[in-house]
């Protein structure tokens, strides 16, 4: 039996360690943190609640384009769950050229000695991480295909409901938080699923250096971070609603000022 991949150095092994403890890490620490703070899928979970609220406010004929706009989610997701299965293909290929593969890597100069079972131990890493992909892209093709469902049957009399029904109105609030709910859980699995491909590409750098890959963990933790906690993106979700009549008459304002000093 070849043990090769067994000598590899220490930097590799704690390479591999800050690997898992940033993709598993950072996945539980924003899934904790997003309980007491302001998060993407927090603030999106209160919007995707006001938005299933609204479905049941109009009349049936109007809930088609709810619909549509779920299946354009799922055709979403859809795409980078095919696009897995060409991705795992190519690594299956490569991983039956790891010598023809170490051999081109051994050719550079700034790439670190690998023998081809380490090589191929890196790529069924990758694989692996892809894999994982393509089960979170298809359950939340799945997800989404359920709120569709959920969106087909709303019940008439929610539709009717008047807003003076009290026992009514609860029920339709139940309803939009179930919806709200699953839409999230969709959203959330499609995620995890990018969060794969931005770890399979930092594992890439492991290729050329161990240190290289603990960088770009870190850096993917970063990105991450700056995107779920500090994204501008996120200051204009939480943002309320502007009274434009306000802005309206400062703009005035101010194209009367510069009126006058033409």
């Amino acid at each position: 039996m070849n043990l090769e991949w067994l000598q590899f150095s220490v930097l590799d092994w704690v390479a591999c360690f800050v690997f898992l403890c940033s993709w598993i890490g950072y996945t539980r620490y924003a899934i904790h943190k997003s309980r007491t703070t302001p998060t993407l899928s927090s603030v999106l979970h209160s919007h995707r609640e006001q938005w299933m609220l609204n479905a049941v406010s109009v009349v049936r004929a109007e809930t088609a384009r709810d619909i549509i706009s779920v299946g354009i989610f799922e055709r979403s997701v859809a795409f980078f769950a095919s696009t897995t299965i060409l991705i795992l293909a190519g690594l299956l290929t490569v991983l039956g050229s790891s010598e023809k593969v170490a051999s081109v890597l051994a050719s550079l100069h700034f790439v670190s000695d690998a023998v081809a079972e380490q090589i191929q131990l890196k790529i069924v890493l990758i694989i692996l991480l892809f894999v994982h992909a393509f089960f979170k892209f298809c359950w939340s093709m799945r997800c989404y295909g359920f709120l569709a469902t959920m969106l087909g049957a709303v019940p008439t009399e929610f539709l009717k409901a008047a807003d003076g029904e009290q026992n009514l109105t609860t029920e339709i609030q139940a309803w939009s938080k179930r919806a709200a709910a699953i839409m999230t859980s969709a959203a959330h699995h499609f995620n995890l699923g990018l969060r794969a491909y931005y770890f399979a590409l930092a594992v890439l750098a492991w290729f050329v250096h161990p240190l290289l890959f603990i960088l770009a963990n870190i850096t993917v933790v970063a990105v991450l971070y700056r995107r779920d906690f500090k994204s501008y993106v996120l200051e204009n979700l939480q943002e309320p609603t502007i009274d434009t009549s306000a802005k309206t008459t400062t703009k005035t304002m101010t194209t009367k000022s510069d009126d006058s000093d033409d």
